[in-house]
């Protein structure tokens, strides 16, 4: 979870990771993969060829759009003609996210300070911080997100923008 590979994992081993077959996959993945290979049939379900490709989807890099500037934490930001900038999550974050309760967003004249959270997401299985990809202090913020979080991975790019 805390890499952001899965939104949830709730465990029914108690703790015994050493017994937990999610466990194995996600520590030695190829080795785990493998040794399923071997006993699963031969054509996937539909299903889930569906979710696969809408995941990998996200990764299409004709989605991003040549107007900003991408950083770590997959956040954008874009210049303003003001020398404004405005901060937003990327559509591949957005779509891993999922569908939130809330987003928690700081108000005018807040202190943004580099790589401390600066939004937040809030979702049913807990809250994820947004940290800040620059200092600086928040002119706007979106209120429209506010309202209406979906916006966020609708429309990352436009609408869904976090700060100012």
């Amino acid at each position: 979870m805390d890499a952001g590979v899965v939104a949830c994992k709730l465990c029914d081993m108690n703790f015994r990771c050493d017994e937990c077959a999610f466990d194995a996959i996600m520590r030695h993945p190829t080795t785990a993969t493998s040794q399923a290979c071997q006993t699963a049939p031969e054509a996937p379900h539909e299903a889930s060829v569906t979710a696969l490709d809408r995941f990998f989807s996200a990764f299409d890099p004709l989605q991003f759009p040549g107007d900003r500037t991408y950083v770590s934490g997959h956040l954008w930001i874009r210049r303003e003609e003001d020398t404004s900038i405005t901060i937003g999550l990327d559509h591949v974050a957005a779509s891993l996210v999922g569908p939130l309760a809330a987003i928690v967003l700081p108000h005018r004249p807040t202190h943004l300070v580099h790589h401390t959270p600066c939004a937040w997401l809030v979702h049913h299985e807990g809250t994820i911080g947004i940290s800040s990809p620059c200092d600086g202090t928040v002119i706007q913020y979106n209120q429209e997100l506010a309202t209406n979080p979906s916006l966020l991975a609708d429309k990352p790019y436009t609408q869904g923008w976090v700060v100012k």
